[in-house]
């Protein structure tokens, strides 16, 4: 029991990779996003500032149970090993990330700006404006360049960037289909140098050994998407994760504890949290559908 404990605790403590790359933890289901223009203006002396003008909405992350039975009958654990049982959570614990990471890829998802407005007034930068209409997803290469030329899917992830810089924002990872990463690698004269990790099973040395960056972002792929459509997603992590409860063996689905191995049976591997992306404009989706 403390040896199946201890792996719950560690993949606790871990650092979930993909997590990180586009999100950060947050310790209220509820947080106040702060949106304007802060642009500072020249003061003659002793001239007042104006005020800037801000916008704050309080946001809430939905936060949902999630689990999974370990399917552990008496029998089972009667003439089970240790090991065996060590096995099963962490099988339980791999399923556990996938489920993390799926939740914070659909979150950010269904966040990035659309055209149907945002919750702010969209302030200029620099020589941009920008209407409340603004959207930052991309159904066809069309929409993205406003023609009707091919283009490479480089050249369609750095047009993407753009639609972040335009914002003072910076792109940081490139999320895409395995068969779009392949795109990326058949427009270079050879392949075999190329490392483009899996976004599910990150880890801190796949981002470190990524060869492939573009515009500054590094590219990773994910089962959760197929085709074209990939997410440029700025480095300032905007996915908002809120955890209630981390990852517990649990006597049934409500989340019970665990004290001895008797509540083995029937336990459940169970987590409530939520994710939302803080904004809207930290992020663009494309479909590339015209490649060169």
């Amino acid at each position: 029991m403390n040896q199946t404990f201890g792996v719950v605790d560690a993949f606790n403590d871990s650092e979930h990779i993909f997590r990180g790359l586009v999100g950060q933890d947050v310790d209220e289901d509820r947080f106040t996003s702060v949106a304007g223009d802060m642009k500072w203006d020249e003061l003659a002396e002793l001239e007042p500032s104006e005020n800037s003008d801000l916008d704050e909405s309080v946001m809430a992350i939905r936060v949902k149970e999630y689990g999974k039975s370990l399917a552990m009958s008496p029998a089972y654990i009667e003439d089970s090993t240790e090991q065996s049982v060590m096995q099963r959570v962490q099988k339980m614990l791999r399923g556990a990330l996938d489920k993390e990471n799926e939740v914070i890829f659909e979150s950010l998802k269904a966040g990035v700006a659309d055209g149907s407005g945002v919750w702010y007034d969209i302030p200029n930068y620099g020589n941009y404006s920008f209407d409340d209409n603004h959207s930052h997803t991309f159904a066809d290469t069309n929409a993205l360049f406003g023609d009707a030329e091919a283009h490479s899917a480089t050249r369609h992830v750095r047009m993407a960037s753009m639609d972040l810089r335009h914002h003072g924002k910076r792109p940081g990872v490139v999320i895409c289909s395995s068969e779009f990463a392949m795109s990326f690698v058949d427009e270079l004269a050879y392949d075999a140098g190329y490392h483009i990790p899996d976004a599910g099973g990150l880890r801190e040395s796949d981002l470190q050994e990524a060869t492939m960056k573009i515009d500054g972002a590094s590219v990773v792929q994910t089962p959760y998407l197929t085709g074209n459509t990939f997410y440029v997603v700025s480095d300032e992590q905007p996915v908002y994760v809120h955890e209630k409860r981390p990852v517990t063996i649990s006597q049934d689905s409500n989340g019970t504890p665990v004290a001895n191995p008797a509540d083995m049976m029937g336990a459940y591997g169970t987590a409530r949290y939520g994710a939302r992306l803080a904004d809207p404009l930290a992020a663009v989706e494309v479909t590339a559908d015209n490649l060169a």
